[in-house]
């Protein structure tokens, strides 16, 4: 063991939204022998709100009731949550989406809308894909010879909230993923003046000592858990301890920045390499010096593009208190991932502002001369230096063709010797890609270390 060695009974390797879970637990039930490393300067992951701007760059939604974040945020914390947006209402005074198709917004109960969603239903409940091999979505849509004209309304609804793309996101993973959704099709934002960033990290921290537990601007590249003695050594031994929660980002283990000895199981590195990708995400988000858009949707807050457009797929419409409007304008956000994402990237962000200013203009019938835009900017979250991207989807590639792995999540979150345990939202197996889905597999791993069958 080093001289200078730091030790403690549990590390916490990432200080997102899943390792203040796990740390939150501990304190709550008195183990306060942790330490929560974070490779960047600042604790939250990716819940970022930018209070200067007014905006949420991170995570902005709690998607369904009955989960952690949801019961934190309204039940313990008494902030009030708003409705955004349900996908299954079909009237869009309840907060229904609403669709843009050849230049006309649509209804959900629309024809075009209802068979849309029809696609979506029938791909959530094939029978063959179930039983069959993998294949993409493309695929999928080619196969079941749906026409192109709905791809494009797939593609913005369905893989990119999830993460991906037509040609990235897995058909039968998306499906199994789906169907295990628990959480109904709600959609909250946090009412008034309430940020998320602020208000999360009020909770997670309130019990935190932020000299001691904490240790920030670290990052973790090695992993061995080789030792006769029984603790794993991180960084060559700069750090020793009994147990670690591993919190990182998919995309940390996928581009093998962290390297463990003896090395992850053959099936753990085939899940991460070719059934979990993650790609970008973006927001792109115009002020204006009015809401007009409240005067054609006075109760609708996302519109999923049909028609395809370069960089974005919808537009959110949120609910923020008069306070924020009269400090920074009434906003509007373009949203995108994938393929549409790492499109941006060869553009400057003057382009892709005046890209979506355009196609907001065409969606509301407006021109430059009378939609009061006061300006824009863009947040690709592919720049965060120690996320790379926004967060996991079920993705396919010719392994997974051929090694399909059900609940793979659940697989990847199995524990290593009962000393190594994973958190965050790609080990969600019933709510990947979500807030909630990060709080309640850090609590989960705390719980499993403090259980009688792995007491530290």
């Amino acid at each position: 063991m080093h001289n200078t060695s730091l030790c403690c009974n549990v590390l916490i390797i990432g200080g997102g939204i899943a390792g203040l879970s796990a740390a939150h637990y501990f304190n709550s039930v008195g183990m306060t022998d942790f330490l929560i490393v974070e490779a960047d300067n600042r604790l939250g992951g990716r819940i970022y709100s930018d209070l200067t701007t007014g905006i949420e760059i991170g995570a902005e939604f709690i998607h369904g009731e009955g989960n952690m974040a949801y019961d934190i945020i309204v039940n313990k914390m008494k902030v009030p949550l708003d409705m955004v947006f349900d996908f299954s209402k079909t009237d869009p005074k309840q907060h229904g989406a609403m669709y843009f198709i050849d230049g006309k917004l649509h209804g959900i109960d629309s024809p075009v809308a209802k068979q849309m969603l029809k696609y979506i239903d029938d791909l959530m409940n094939d029978e063959q894909l179930k039983k069959g091999p993998d294949m993409s979505v493309q695929e999928w849509l080619i196969s079941r010879k749906v026409p192109e004209k709905y791809h494009v309304f797939i593609d913005s609804l369905l893989a990119k909230t999830n993460g991906g793309c037509l040609l990235s996101a897995s058909a039968k993973g998306l499906q199994e993923e789906g169907n295990k959704w628990p959480y109904g099709s709600g959609n909250f934002q946090l009412n008034g003046d309430h940020y998320m960033e602020p208000s999360m990290m009020k909770y997670l921290t309130s019990n935190l000592c932020l000299k001691d537990q904490v240790k920030l601007n670290y990052k973790v590249y090695n992993i061995d858990y080789t030792c006769k003695s029984g603790m794993i050594k991180v960084n060559n031994g700069e750090i020793m301890c009994n147990k670690v929660i591993l919190t990182v980002p998919i995309s940390v283990l996928r581009s093998q920045q962290i390297v463990f000895n003896p090395p992850l199981s053959p099936l753990k590195r085939h899940i991460i390499q070719n059934m979990l990708p993650m790609q970008s995400g973006m927001k792109v988000v115009l002020r204006f010096k009015r809401p007009f858009w409240r005067d054609l949707i006075p109760d609708t807050n996302i519109i999923i593009l049909g028609d395809n457009h370069p960089f974005i797929a919808q537009l959110w419409f949120p609910h923020v208190s008069q306070k924020k409007h009269d400090e920074f304008g009434y906003y509007l956000t373009g949203f995108s991932m994938g393929n549409k994402t790492d499109n941006a990237l060869f553009y400057s962000e003057e382009e892709i502002t005046k890209s979506m200013r355009q196609l907001v203009q065409k969606v509301f019938n407006l021109n430059s001369n009378n939609d009061g835009y006061i300006g824009g900017i863009v947040k690709n979250w592919q720049s965060f230096q120690f996320v790379g991207g926004s967060y996991s989807f079920a993705g396919v590639t010719d392994a997974s063709r051929m090694n399909f792995v059900e609940n793979c999540r659940e697989v990847l979150a199995e524990p290593i010797e009962n000393r190594i345990f994973f958190a965050g939202e790609a080990y969600a197996d019933y709510s990947p890609a979500s807030l909630h889905g990060s709080l309640e597999t850090g609590q989960k791993a705390a719980q499993s270390i403090m259980s009688k069958h792995s007491k530290l």
